[in-house]
């Protein structure tokens, strides 16, 4: 979430505005398909770290948990909730990290649990 949060403090704001400019210029679409397939490397790259700990839901496979981190760490999402909802990012990293864990996460078994 540290890393995440921080590249996105970064560079949110541009990113969205080449969303916005993307439909009138083919260069900054280019670039913005790049941005994608990158978030969706990234994405693949929380995925996996989790999977390779063996705590990746099963439930949830491969492609389905790459949607979802895919999308909670879609910029607009960061904008949205540090600029509009005023969240700090800390407050962010925070909640991102939460998320990707209940989301992605098998829930911690208890001791009576096999």
């Amino acid at each position: 979430g540290r890393v995440l949060a921080t590249a996105q403090e970064r560079s949110a704001g541009l990113l969205v505005a080449a969303y916005e400019a993307a439909s009138a210029d083919a260069e900054i679409a280019a670039l913005v398909d790049r941005h994608l397939l990158q978030r969706e490397t990234t994405a693949g790259w929380i995925v996996d770290g989790m999977a390779a700990r063996g705590r990746l839901r099963q439930d949830c496979g491969r492609e389905g948990a790459v949607d979802v981190a895919w999308t909670l760490i879609d910029p607009v999402v960061y904008r949205r909730l540090t600029g509009a909802r005023a969240w700090s990012t800390d407050r962010y990293r925070d909640w991102l990290t939460d998320a990707l864990h209940r989301l992605l996460l098998d829930p911690p078994r208890t001791e009576e649990e096999p």
